[in-house]
């Protein structure tokens, strides 16, 4: 057999395989002493006919058969014999098969890039030191509180920071209707039974003076509140620019924080104060932990992309495109983005998930290069432990969820990302780390 390869692109390379005549011939005849086998041909039993009938019979399908037996065994020999390890088959030409002549094609085929390893072992890196102080750990408990919260309905208080208010409101600029200025942000413009936060640290949607001005206002009462909009207010239209916001305070409620007491204790399995701030000062060491793992591997992720350079197979970073395109829009979608919205933002999106989807092709590459080199697997009981962890973190039974993987790539995804994470793990433990 024949081969000859070309270049014909980063990655890609173009095998031209010639099989022989008498290469060919072989599996011509398997295929017609397949056909002869069980050929129908008027006349003769099935199976019995003579094998110059068939041939003539069953021409096309002989040679339709030859193809399909040839093309598959030359391509990997051909692999095999030129050291190549195709990602993705991009094209295939192959012409009708000729009985007593070469059988010739070509397969153009996306390999995995060839590249030199930059230094992984040992690098020097700056970590941060771990630590829990005991504000954190009162922080811990005052959002532990506030989860905790109740809340009571106020008539007779006027609202104070913090309180939950319902509000009619609207909006005037230079004597006319906000509404006209941005009638697409209608929620800026005017509002009816309208919930919102008495603290501009909380709501953020609507000036800060406006917020502010609602504290004060008793259940019944209304006030004209002149209001300037943030110069990096997040409607660009409305920046620096003074609204006058008519408002009426319609009801309250106030936020009852519960009592650090034994009731408390109990929603969180400890006797006393000293065992709760003990069981959160380990869970926040342990984030605080995790935060710099995670921290530590995007260090170790910039250092690998920027000493590597590698060209990519085309195939493989469209792939990731398109799959990273998907996911942008469900989110979008998710956010409340409307089919027009994300089509003008088409090409920003593509731009975007092809930048993204460069770098996570580059780095799959360095990842598993660093893993064959050191010998890193994954173990099936890895694999496993991952499934039970998110079955439970997504509240799905365990067997559906594995039939589920199962069922399509879900498994080798796994395999993948906890091979990642390995990988990284073990960069980041041979490394040198200063605090």
């Amino acid at each position: 057999m024949k081969v000859v390869t070309k270049n014909v692109g980063p990655c890609r390379k173009a095998l031209q395989i010639e099989v022989p005549v008498d290469s060919a011939t072989v599996k011509y005849n398997e295929a017609v002493d397949a056909f002869a086998k069980v050929a129908k041909v008027p006349g003769f039993r099935p199976g019995k006919a003579p094998r110059n009938l068939v041939e003539r019979r069953y021409a096309r399908q002989i040679v339709e058969e030859v193809k399909d037996r040839l093309i598959p065994e030359s391509y990997h020999k051909a692999l095999a014999d030129e050291e190549l390890v195709p990602v993705a088959v991009v094209d295939l030409q192959a012409p009708a098969y000729v009985h007593g002549q070469p059988f010739s094609f070509t397969a153009t085929v996306d390999i995995r890039p060839k590249f030199k390893l930059p230094r992984y072992k040992g690098l020097s890196l700056k970590g941060t030191k771990v630590e829990v102080s005991d504000k954190d750990v009162d922080e811990a408990i005052e959002a532990l509180r506030e989860r905790a919260a109740t809340f009571q309905d106020i008539s007779d208080s006027p609202a104070q920071t913090g309180d939950f208010v319902q509000i009619d409101f609207a909006a005037s600029l230079d004597g006319q209707p906000l509404a006209q200025r941005v009638p697409e942000q209608k929620g800026l413009c005017d509002g009816n039974d309208f919930w919102m936060v008495a603290d501009e640290r909380q709501f953020t949607m609507l000036p800060p003076a406006f917020v502010n001005g609602v504290v004060g206002l008793n259940p019944g009462e209304q006030k004209e509140l002149d209001c300037t909009f943030p110069k990096d207010f997040h409607v660009k239209e409305l920046a620096g620019l003074a609204a006058r916001y008519s408002v009426r305070l319609k009801a309250l409620r106030r936020k009852n924080l519960p009592p650090v007491d034994q009731d408390f204790f109990k929603h969180f399995e400890v006797q006393s104060l000293p065992e709760l701030r003990d069981t959160l000062r380990q869970r926040l060491l342990e984030e605080a932990e995790r935060t710099e793992r995670r921290r530590l591997r995007n260090e170790v992720t910039n250092r690998l992309l920027t000493k590597t350079k590698m060209d990519l197979p085309e195939s493989v970073v469209l792939r990731e495109t398109h799959q990273t395109v998907q996911t942008i829009v469900r989110q979008s979608a998710a956010q409340g983005a409307t089919k027009e919205q994300i089509e003008e933002r088409k090409e920003d999106i593509l731009n975007t998930a092809r930048q993204s989807s460069v770098a996570k092709v580059r780095l799959d590459y360095i990842l598993a290069r660093i893993a064959e080199e050191e010998n890193i697997t994954v173990e099936e009981n890895e694999i496993d432990q991952r499934v039970r962890g998110l079955a439970a973190a997504y509240r799905v039974p365990l067997d559906r969820l594995k039939s589920e993987l199962a069922g399509g790539d879900g498994l080798d995804k796994i395999r993948h990302d906890l091979m990642s994470e390995k990988t990284l793990d073990f960069v980041v433990e041979s490394a040198k780390i200063s605090r």
